[in-house]
């Protein structure tokens, strides 16, 4: 079977990273190895004697520190104590115990761990592209291995702090403080460790892998939601639907001070001569008290990483009702909802964790689903990374039964209808975060 330049591409880039590194250069050793590589170019003048008597010496040294490292030696294994929630971004901290069995002492050692590495599939690396790359020049525009280095770090799911070990004795047992931070939702498998001891020289560090394989649930990223955001509107709504303030309901509550916005119709007059200051009446509709998520996934491939910023919002809006003991009557991730019940936030969460993006994945069956959706629902805050003739199709349906849609749109051209809402205002978070 012939390859196109693009799959030729993919291939070379893939086996490169699925090579297992056996040697890590240190500091110094890459300031040998740069002075190897300058008294080699000076030494091409023959009348440099000292030059080309200083690569002689380099070189060698080089050469023999490369081949004069050994691993750490003797029996060992890896057991981990992971306790509590983890969620995206948040620092985890846990132990790690490992125990040797024989060999010789080890010095100044580095632990880390050993993170089974997520490579980008071909439709990945050929749809998504990367931030600013029509501003890289023609080669790199070309082999686009830019782009590959940016897919793998985007698909890192850890980021774990390198542990300093000065001294490791045969037949014995270590417990260190481990931290690691995840960069992403879903299932994070740790491989085991990796454990790197220097040569004579710390030219280079000789890596030895530990297997040890532990499964963590990466919850998703949440932030501190806006209720006067969230619930009030206040967006980019424009010509694109018609304002609800909190407090426009027929149920009277109460009356609290005057604040910026408030409509001039609903200030108490007598109140206001009581206190001396203005005051107005509040009100209560039972679409201030409930709610509906419905987060709307159906995108292609080259969404991949805006759909995780849905899930993000999704995870946010259902947490900030939790606390704030709004109800969440149903959340809605594509085709599934979860409803109201005691542990729903834990359910949402974990639903959430474990999805995993299909790319094309046709809108009609959900489109149909949202088609008969009652008043029951609350307030219904659809979350979706573009928009489509067909959505515009559901929104007018659920306006003629005078359902309240505020939508939060990453993309694209806004609905004609509903409530758009900046989902960057919601909680400050910017393209990239």
């Amino acid at each position: 079977m012939r390859l196109n330049k693009h799959q030729l591409k993919y291939k070379l880039y893939k086996k490169h990273y699925q090579k297992v590194k056996k040697r890590e250069i240190t500091p110094i050793g890459i300031g040998l190895n740069v002075s190897v590589i300058l008294t080699l170019i000076a030494g091409i003048d023959i009348l440099h004697t000292q030059t080309i008597q200083l690569f002689l010496f380099l070189f060698p040294l080089a050469v023999i520190s490369y081949f004069m490292g050994r691993k750490l030696s003797g029996r060992l294994s890896v057991k981990r104590h992971i306790h509590g929630e983890i969620s995206v971004g948040i620092p985890h901290y846990y132990d790690l115990i490992i125990e040797r069995t024989g060999g010789k002492t080890g010095y100044d050692l580095t632990i880390r761990e050993w993170e089974e590495l997520e490579l980008p599939s071909s439709e990945m690396f050929s749809s998504i592209v990367e931030p600013n790359e029509d501003q890289r020049n023609r080669w790199d525009r070309l082999v686009q291995y830019h782009r590959w280095q940016w897919l793998v770090q985007k698909l890192k799911r850890v980021r774990s702090k390198v542990q300093l070990l000065p001294q490791f004795e045969p037949n014995s047992q270590i417990k260190m403080r481990m931290k690691l931070i995840p960069l992403r939702r879903g299932v994070l498998r740790l491989s085991g460790i990796a454990i790197a001891q220097p040569d004579p020289f710390n030219f280079y560090r000789i890596i030895r892998y530990i297997p040890s394989e532990t499964s963590l649930t990466v919850y998703p990223k949440r932030y501190s939601v806006s209720l006067n955001e969230l619930f009030s509107g206040i967006g980019s709504m424009g010509e694109f639907g018609t304002q609800n303030q909190i407090g426009e309901g027929d149920l009277f509550q109460g009356v609290r001070e005057y604040r910026p916005g408030d409509p001039l119709k609903k200030i108490h007059w007598k109140s206001w001569a009581k206190r001396g200051k203005p005051i107005v009446k509040e009100f209560q509709q039972e679409s201030d008290q409930s709610c509906s998520v419905i987060v709307d996934t159906c995108s292609s491939i080259d969404a991949y990483f805006k759909v995780e910023k849905l899930i993000t919002l999704g995870a946010s809006i259902a947490e900030t009702a939790h606390k704030k003991k709004i109800l969440l009557k149903q959340f809605w991730l594509n085709k599934t909802i979860i409803h109201s019940n005691q542990d729903q936030l834990k359910e949402i969460l974990s639903l959430l964790a474990h999805y995993q993006f299909q790319p094309d994945e046709p809108f009609k069956a959900l489109g149909e689903q949202m088609g008969a959706v009652n008043q029951q629902m609350g307030i219904i805050f659809w979350i979706t990374t573009r928009w489509s003739q067909e959505r515009q199709e559901v929104l007018q349906q659920l306006l003629t039964r005078r359902l309240t849609v505020r939508i939060f749109l990453l993309e694209g051209k806004p609905p004609k209808g509903g409530i758009i809402i900046n989902h960057e205002r919601l909680y400050g978070i910017q393209e990239g975060e």
